[in-house]
């Protein structure tokens, strides 16, 4: 244990330190050079539509979109929850932003994770 505080100290905490809001999320996660994912498309996706940055998110979306090829119901999910996304952020962004942080809220209340909460502020 010793040495994964060590390490993530060394390595993460640099990193980590430099991401001060959405965009900076989501520019991290595209320098990670896995942005092929799917999940972290998705988190890309919905770092810079929490930004207000519509054109980047559409952009990030349609890219999940080319992606995902649904098989599991997580990942018909995926694609439902970024369609949706997409026509709100073309639609009404404020509307989309809200239904980002209600599902923010819901995700952090189902996982238990209130205490440990971090609200990045774009």
């Amino acid at each position: 244990m010793p040495e994964l505080a060590s390490t993530i100290r060394v390595e993460a905490l640099p990193f980590l330190s430099a991401i001060t809001s959405s965009v900076d999320a989501a520019e991290a996660a595209i320098a990670l050079r896995k942005s092929a994912a799917p999940p972290v498309q998705e988190a890309i996706a919905y770092c810079f539509a929490h930004a207000g940055q519509v054109d980047r998110a559409v952009v990030a979306l349609d890219n999940l979109d080319q992606l995902v090829r649904p098989v599991h119901a997580f990942q018909f999910e995926m694609v439902e929850r970024a369609k949706t996304l997409r026509m709100e952020l073309m639609a009404d962004p404020l509307r989309a932003r809200a239904r980002l942080d209600l599902w923010e809220e819901g995700s952090v209340r189902a996982l238990g994770l209130e205490r440990f909460r971090l609200r990045i502020h774009s």
